[in-house]
């Protein structure tokens, strides 16, 4: 059993500075160093958080983590071992520049037995006060292993069509904090105006292709993108009855189609964000395989046994093909859970970059861009690429790499590294 929020301390506004496991998150939220988040470990957290907009004066926050990545320790006087995790957050008001609105610390314990992993879902209630849009950053820290993560999530609460006003959950009630829908996975939608009676939802089919080099000037960051159909779905006193998305595309609901803003959800192949067959591998295999290459691990009577023999054969060692083969789909579900939008994380800028070149050293986020820092820093071997944050109604998670010819150089060492 989980015993929740052994302990919540407010911190006055203003006059303590937080200093987060060895992390310190500076007042305002101009850029901040969110590195942990992309790092590449053996267990992973997954952690995610998102917002809901309960009231005009509340929000709930929820958040999901895996067990898994959770130090668990044994009682010094009872037979059960039980770790110690801790979430501290600030808010920000983006319209008044680095005024503090609320900040805590939220203790927890897990006693759950560390044989079994599970994901747990958990939420907390925070008081935001009048119609604006805030930021809330976050520091989730493993108190056994002394390891954080930060990050920062936006809450818009200035109108009522956004993605804020609507939580998805299943059929245990659980939230979903990702809007990713398997095939025959039902759901359900609740919103915070009882009054709606209607969601209009648009079906969107249409594929999108991978991201293109750091090097090509070819690209546009203007895309069309056309709806295949309309359906509605039922509210009552807010709430959904369940929902099935078994069509592959993205589904986007709405409360008034005259707004621009709303809710959508995805259906990418069975088990995403998880490389569970043969097809599945050998798509990423494009960033560092010749187009012949390619072709031929997608038209190969085996493709699984294309793809070992292709690892096979640029390394030349079974030990060393074994380890590329797990770093590289590895990094693949890592850009799935981390990066995606309205397609498939390894498909988009920043998911490529990750695949390659692994994850930075360091990341800086502000609110319009995000900036990757590799190698040493101030030195001639450092590499800085920067991306843009795009304004798309379809996710607010899609960034735009700022590509340029001297990324060249750098691209092709990091493809070369994987091919030998």
């Amino acid at each position: 059993m989980k015993t929740k929020k052994l302990s919540k301390q407010l911190l006055i506004l203003a006059v303590i500075t937080l200093v987060w496991g060895g992390c310190h998150i500076p007042a305002g939220t101009s850029y901040f160093n969110i590195s942990s988040s992309y790092e590449e470990q053996v267990k992973s957290f997954d952690l995610k958080f998102c917002a809901y907009n309960v009231s005009e004066m509340q929000d709930q926050i929820f958040y999901k983590f895996n067990t898994s990545a959770l130090l668990f320790v044994k009682h010094k006087k009872k037979d059960y071992f039980f770790a110690n995790y801790q979430v501290r957050y600030e808010i920000y008001d983006n319209n008044v520049p680095k005024t503090l609105v609320d900040s805590a610390t939220l203790n927890y314990t897990d006693s759950t037995d560390f044989n079994s992993p599970k994901i747990i879902v958990d939420s907390f209630m925070i008081n935001l006060g009048k119609q604006s849009s805030y930021t809330v950053t976050y520091v989730f820290t493993d108190l056994n292993k002394n390891v954080a993560i930060n990050g920062f999530l936006n809450i818009d609460k200035s109108n009522i069509f956004n993605r804020n006003n609507f939580v998805i959950k299943d059929l245990n009630d659980v939230p979903l904090i990702d809007n990713f829908i398997d095939k025959n996975q039902a759901f359900k939608i609740l919103t915070n105006n009882k009054q709606i009676e209607k969601l209009y939802v648009s079906y969107y089919k249409q594929e999108f292709p991978l991201a293109e080099p750091p090097y090509s000037l070819n690209t546009t960051t203007a895309r069309q993108i056309f709806k295949d159909s309309l359906f509605v779905v039922d509210l009552h006193q807010g709430e959904t009855s369940n929902i099935v998305l078994n069509a592959q595309g993205i589904y986007f609901f709405q409360t008034d189609t005259s707004q621009r803003e709303g809710l959508a959800m995805y259906r990418f192949y069975n088990g995403f964000p998880l490389v569970t067959s043969a097809i599945q591998m050998v798509q990423p295999l494009q960033y560092i395989t010749t187009k012949q290459e390619f072709n031929d691990l997608k038209n190969a009577k085996s493709v699984k046994e294309a793809i070992d023999n292709f690892w096979m054969e640029r390394t030349g060692d079974p030990n060393r093909a074994k380890e590329l083969i797990k770093v590289f789909y590895n990094r693949v579900q890592k850009a799935n859970l981390l990066f995606t939008s309205y397609k498939e994380g390894w498909k988009t800028d920043r998911g490529m970059i990750y695949l390659v070149m692994g994850p930075p050293l360091k990341v800086y986020r502000s609110k319009t861009n995000e900036t990757w820092y590799f190698g040493e820093d101030r030195t001639m071997a450092s590499v800085i690429m920067v991306f843009s944050k795009t304004t798309d109604r379809f996710s607010d998670n899609d960034y735009t790499l700022e590509r340029g010819v001297e990324f060249k150089d750098t691209w092709y060492n990091g493809v070369e590294s994987w091919r030998k």
